[in-house]
Parts: C-alpha cells; sequence; structure tokens
C-alpha cells in the first residue's frame, strides 16, 4: 500500500506541474498572439493608405495620413523586435522565450503533447518528415523550429537595429539613410513563421483549434476590421469611390 501510495503522490504531483506549465505556455502564447494580431491590424492599415495615397494626397489630407503611416511603421517593428526578443533576466512573452520555456520543461511537455495529422502537417512547415510513429513532438519542435527560425537570422538583426536606433535610441541616429530597409516581404514572412508557432503550440500543447483542415492559421481574422472601417470612411468622406473601396479591401492580410 505504501508504494501504491507514493506512485499516487507522485502521479498528482507530475499532473499539477504539468497544468502549472500548461497554464504558463498559455500565458506567453496567448502575448506572443496579441503582439501578431496587433502587427496584422498596423499591417491592413498601411495597406488601406497606401492603396489610397493618391485619391488621399489629392484630398488634402497627405500629410496626417503620412504621419499615421510612420507611426503604424514604428508600432510594427517595435511589435516584431518584442514577437522575436531573446530572454533575458525578465520573463517575456516572445517566441525565444516559449522556446526556451518548452526545452527547459520537455517532461512535463512530452506528457502534455498532442501528435494528431494537424500537428504533423504543422511540423511538415518546418521541413520534418515524419519516418516514426513514436518520435517526439517536443522533440522534434525544438529541433526543426531552431533550423527554420535561423533562416530568419538576417531579417531579425534588422528589426533589432531599427528598433534600437530609431525607436528606442533615436537620439543617436544622425543619418537615418544608414539604417536596414525592410521590405514588406521580409515582414509578413517573419509573421507567418511566428503564426506557424502559434498554431503548434496551440495544437500540440494547448487543445486550442486555431488553424483549418489545411494548417491555414485563422485567429487574425478581426485585424481586418480597423482597416475596413477606415475605408468605410474614405468612402463616405468622398475620397474614394465604392468601386476603389472594394478593391482596397481585397488584399488585406491576416
Amino acid at each position: 500500500m505504501l508504494v501504491n501510495s507514493l506512485l499516487f503522490e507522485n502521479t498528482n504531483l507530475l499532473l499539477i506541474m504539468t497544468i502549472d506549465t500548461q497554464s504558463t505556455l498559455r500565458e506567453i502564447a496567448d502575448g506572443i498572439r496579441s503582439d501578431v494580431f496587433k502587427s496584422y491590424e498596423a499591417l491592413n492599415l498601411l495597406h488601406m493608405i497606401g492603396a489610397n495615397a493618391s485619391n488621399i494626397n489629392d484630398s488634402g489630407f497627405g500629410i496626417f495620413f503620412g504621419r499615421l503611416q510612420l507611426i503604424l511603421q514604428e508600432q510594427i517593428i517595435l511589435l516584431l523586435a518584442k514577437i522575436f526578443e531573446r530572454p533575458d533576466e525578465y520573463p517575456l512573452k516572445s517566441i525565444p522565450a516559449a522556446e526556451k520555456f518548452i526545452t527547459e520543461n520537455k517532461l512535463e511537455f512530452s506528457q502534455l503533447e498532442s501528435k494528431d495529422e494537424t500537428v504533423l502537417m504543422l511540423l511538415e512547415k518546418l521541413g520534418y518528415k515524419s519516418s516514426k510513429k513514436d518520435d517526439s513532438v517536443t522533440e522534434v519542435f525544438c529541433k526543426y523550429w531552431q533550423n527554420h527560425i535561423g533562416e530568419t537570422k538576417s531579417i531579425r538583426q534588422k528589426i533589432e537595429a531599427l528598433r534600437n536606433k530609431v525607436s528606442a535610441h533615436h537620439e543617436k541616429v544622425d543619418d537615418v539613410s544608414i539604417l536596414p530597409d525592410i521590405s514588406l516581404l521580409e515582414i509578413t514572412d517573419l509573421l507567418e513563421r511566428a503564426k506557424n508557432f502559434l498554431a503548434i503550440i496551440d495544437s500540440a500543447y494547448l487543445n486550442l483549434v486555431s488553424v483549418d483542415y489545411e494548417g491555414i492559421y485563422f485567429a487574425n481574422t478581426e485585424s481586418k476590421t480597423a482597416s475596413l472601417i477606415l475605408k468605410n470612411l474614405l468612402v463616405k468622406a468622398h475620397i474614394i469611390n465604392i468601386q476603389k473601396g472594394r478593391e482596397s479591401a481585397k488584399n488585406l492580410y491576416e
């Protein structure tokens, strides 16, 4: 009876630790999710302004919307820097922080992990090819994510440089032209990788559904809302016509 009792207590202890570990990961993931959402919201507002720049300028509102563009661009840089910031002495809600937390708690996450078709499909996006049924999702995820995110090292360095030199320490910049340029393609690539990271976390550990049957992340649909309201505002102010507004709304991001 004593042996059985100890086993029961150890099982309960592991269960408590697992629940606590899952809760902590959920908190980190929700922070990342919020910043990814805000990034897409800012991107969509930039798209709506840029798509109608000529009409806006002709209507005399160019200065206002130009300033708004600068604010949104800086917001995206700060959010991306936050999403990919490496953990130091302070707790962060970033992808590297989540990755570090999973690595440090592999035993607990091995008890939590799900290995359904959705998880395997998402892992394949990282380059994993399922060969063994007993492969640990956690081991595979940690290994392949490192390679996957390593491909973006130069882009993340650009983001960090802009964050440090323009946003955080702008007084130290003498010539803005020396700062690295970041393309829209690079920004959307980083965000796509962030969405894939969240989708794996949700499906493998948090019992959340954030992708469809093709593995497409759908949690950012509402990030279009502010841009669609802006589109309606531009139409009502007779800055653009209804057809132009519809065309502007076709290529919003999520």
